[in-house]
């Protein structure tokens, strides 16, 4: 009796932990939604993420390929670097403009 209990524990507690990763996540924009959402403002969130989302692109390739980036210390750089990336290249998307910026950089 013990162990059934024990396993239907086991099995609701497993049960509860599966729900927690059942969570959307979206990464990268195309650049024209990227443009867009910053038109409205530089502060809402599709642009404020897409920043924080090119820095932890830059900062994955920069330790994947053991570079060092001193210029890369700055979100405000990074999102107009990366506004300009799309303004340039407006069918590609903001991971594009990241590892562009990454090559900039180095």
């Amino acid at each position: 009796m013990k162990k059934l209990k024990l396993t239907l524990i086991m099995l609701l507690l497993s049960l509860n932990i599966s729900k927690a990763y059942a969570v959307g996540v979206f990464g990268l924009l195309g650049c024209g939604q990227f443009l867009s959402s910053c038109n409205s403002g530089d502060l809402t969130i599709d642009c404020q993420t897409q920043t924080f989302y090119a820095m932890g692109v830059i900062s994955a390739l920069a330790v994947s390929s053991s570079t060092e980036l001193p210029n890369f210390n700055d979100g405000d750089n990074i999102k107009y670097a990366l506004k300009k990336f799309c303004r340039n290249n407006p069918l590609k998307d903001t991971y594009d403009g990241a590892e562009n910026i990454f090559y900039q950089l180095q």
